[in-house]
């Protein structure tokens, strides 16, 4: 944090509210950052918001207009999923998160459509195969997420009164960690 707070010339008392990816993601990278942004956010009594990472992803595709696929690698040849509209600068979910295997993913989609994220990447032969030209896939440096996307629907957020409290700042894995598929397999 130190880094980024030297690169852009701030400190923390600069800063008027935080905006966190709440994933699906890293389970581990997940925690360690909200846990310390949610310490931040205590001690300076500043406004918080979520922002999921599939939504941040699917704002990198502007100024794209039309449909867009979030498709991020889940491993175990699954992806982490989410389907948006996304028209003069306004995007809207039209298929909620979930962990899927690729093939489903984009199995509903017969139109044009941006395909965003590692699993976009991973799975782009895949994605192709099935709709071929109808398929476009931004330059390779927007398939991460952007501090600058997270910061700007956490603007919006905000902008709309929507900060959280945060303790109600929770991560969305979409699905068990591995550590908790076997504790309840040996339950």
């Amino acid at each position: 944090m130190d880094t980024a707070l030297g690169f852009s010339e701030l400190k923390l008392t600069n800063i008027d509210a935080y905006a966190v990816t709440t994933g699906p993601g890293s389970f581990t990278g997940l925690r360690i950052g909200m846990s310390v942004l949610k310490g931040i956010v205590l001690a300076d009594k500043k406004p918080i918001v979520g922002i999921s990472s599939l939504d941040a992803l699917a704002w990198q595709c502007n100024p794209y207009h039309g449909a867009v696929c979030v498709l991020m690698d889940a491993r175990r040849k699954e992806v982490y999923c989410a389907q948006y509209t996304l028209k003069a600068g306004l995007l809207k979910k039209t298929v909620e998160g979930a962990v899927v295997n690729p093939g489903k993913a984009i199995s509903a989609i017969h139109e044009e459509c941006a395909f965003i994220g590692s699993g976009a990447v991973l799975y782009r032969n895949l994605i192709l195969e099935k709709l071929g030209e109808k398929a476009f896939f931004p330059p390779a440096s927007s398939h991460l997420i952007k501090a600058s996307s997270a910061a700007f629907l956490g603007l919006e957020q905000l902008q709309n009164r929507q900060s959280m409290e945060p303790g109600h700042l929770v991560p969305d894995y979409l699905r068990a960690s591995d550590a908790e598929i076997k504790r309840i397999g040996k339950g």
